[in-house]
């Protein structure tokens, strides 16, 4: 029994001589003991970060409405909680960001260290840290991708012109979310396109556009290609810009409530009544019909769509069905916006998308969201909808009501792929069509709106982009992308892996 201390040898050997148990059984009743003692001590372990979890979410709460108090007297949140706030003995509470409209709190222990509990002011308080990074938007190009985070920009995947705008060229791609180098865009963008091969971006209400810039897409007067930030040309455009929107090789932009386009303008794309390319600054569109002002654009590779009043108006390229089961893009396309039949709509169009990443004219698809109802025309024979071959040549310029499948509430966006939709409806994300975009976890077609696989992605779901093969969208301040992986579109880190359901958006390291 070497083993045993001097002192347990003596007690087991009287215990021996008077109880009559023998060495093996006494070795028994110890082994039970200790165990029964290890068993104590995880037990008050759980117990004590039980407790210990309940005095950090207590706190967080209370801090939070503290938060709450100093914005709605100052208008804005703190920086540090107030003088005189109180925690649970050996808990800190540290105001890790906070912002004109956001904050992220955390919470640790004295007696835990390193078990953090967070809170934001939109979401319950969880165990973790605050993120690095807080997304508020993202878009997916053709084969890379662009976000804001704490209002900055942030790109990701292939780079072959610059399209990520961090001053490299390379035919490889970044698997991080990176920062775009800022020295003109500076750090309150509001919000982000990316396109086929270049980028765009809203910055303290001025245009900017990076990478190729063949056929003017970056609106500078030039056809330079850039790997950093440019100005757009803010000759006509006067007024404040807060939207933009890059499609395959045209960008269109709102300022002060008018649309202005510029880049490739075949089939009229740009709304400009000519089809004269390329325009290689901003050019106000045509207003024909459509009234001011408008309250968001959509900009496909030869046709957009804007939204006006509630209602949707597009122009550009002009499909008809041959009868012969094929499409083919002809004349005469729509030289200035016109509005789209609204019979058959319930209510006015609060979203509307254009598949900007086809390079296709035959494959030209437009969407619109109308309360809790998703309408779509053009060459819908590209998603595997439930719609019949059509009858006659106009079957498809009047917007058809897409089946609902598993897709519920109220519409705030949709956005369109090559051959696939998305759409948010009350916080939770569905796709549908095929290709590997759709985020359902395997890689079958889906003939109605499907929801997007939540193992990972939890919390609700605020914005959605689909880009030619890929898809990313925010939940809760996170960034989360599936699909084609090739070239780093995903974001997910040094993976080019395809992703049938949604993995999370790695930030450069170091963030």
């Amino acid at each position: 029994m070497g083993w045993l201390t001097d002192d347990a040898c003596a007690i087991v050997t009287i215990m021996n001589r008077r109880l009559g148990f023998t060495v093996v059984e006494m070795v028994v009743v110890i082994a039970t003991l200790v165990i029964i003692a290890a068993i104590t001590v995880v037990s008050y372990g759980s117990w004590e970060t039980r407790m210990i979890e309940t005095q950090l979410k207590n706190d967080l709460t209370q801090a939070s409405s503290a938060m709450e108090d100093a914005r709605t007297k100052d208008g804005t949140y703190p920086g540090a909680l107030p003088t005189g706030f109180a925690t649970s003995d050996g808990v800190t509470v540290t105001v890790v960001r906070a912002t004109g409209d956001h904050f992220c709190l955390e919470a640790e222990s004295a007696n835990q260290p390193g078990n953090k509990w967070t809170a934001e002011n939109d979401t319950d308080a969880k165990a973790g840290g605050c993120p690095s990074l807080r997304f508020t938007a993202v878009d997916a190009g053709n084969a890379h991708t662009c976000a804001i985070a704490d209002s900055k920009a942030f790109c990701w995947g292939y780079e072959n012109y610059g399209q990520t705008g961090r001053g490299v060229t390379s035919t490889g791609g970044s698997g991080y979310a990176r920062p775009v180098t800022a020295t003109l865009l500076g750090s309150n963008v509001t919000d982000i396109s990316a396109g086929g091969s270049f980028s765009c971006a809203v910055g303290s209400n001025k245009a900017y556009c990076w990478g190729l810039n063949s056929e003017g897409r970056l609106g500078n007067n030039t056809t330079t290609t850039s790997n950093v930030p440019v100005a757009v040309s803010q000759a006509v455009m006067t007024g404040a810009v807060d939207k933009i929107s890059a499609g395959n090789s045209t960008t269109c932009a709102l300022s002060g409530g008018r649309p202005y386009c510029w880049g490739e303008n075949f089939y009229s794309a740009l709304g400009l009544g000519h089809n004269t390319t390329p325009i290689l600054a901003p050019t106000a569109v045509v207003l024909s019909s459509m009234s001011l002002p408008v309250s968001a654009i959509s900009n496909g590779q030869y046709s957009s769509c804007a939204l006006s009043l509630g209602r949707a108006h597009c122009w550009g390229v002009y499909l008809r069905f041959s009868g012969t089961g094929t499409w083919s893009a002809t004349t005469p396309t729509r030289v200035y916006p016109t509005a789209v039949d609204n019979s058959e709509m319930n209510g006015t169009v609060s979203a509307i998308a254009t598949n900007s990443e086809s390079n296709s004219s035959d494959n030209t698809t437009s969407c619109a969201a109308s309360g809790e109802e998703v309408y779509c025309w053009g060459k819908l024979d590209s998603f595997p909808y439930t719609y019949n071959t059509p009858s006659d040549l106009d079957v498809y310029f009047k917007p058809r009501l897409l089946p609902k499948g598993e897709m519920s509430g109220n519409i705030s966006k949709i956005t369109l792929g090559s051959t696939y939709g998305c759409a948010i409806a009350d916080g939770k994300a569905y796709c549908w069509g095929s290709g590997l975009g759709l985020g359902t976890g395997s890689t079958a077609s889906k003939q109605l709106p499907t929801a997007v696989n939540t193992d990972l992605m939890k919390g609700k779901v605020t914005d959605i982009s689909a880009g030619t093969s890929h898809t990313c969208a925010i939940a809760d301040g996170e960034a989360y992308c599936w699909g084609t992986g090739a070239n780093y579109r995903l974001g997910a880190g040094d993976t080019t892996s395809n992703a049938t359901v949604p993995v999370k958006v790695v930030p450069q390291p170091g963030l």
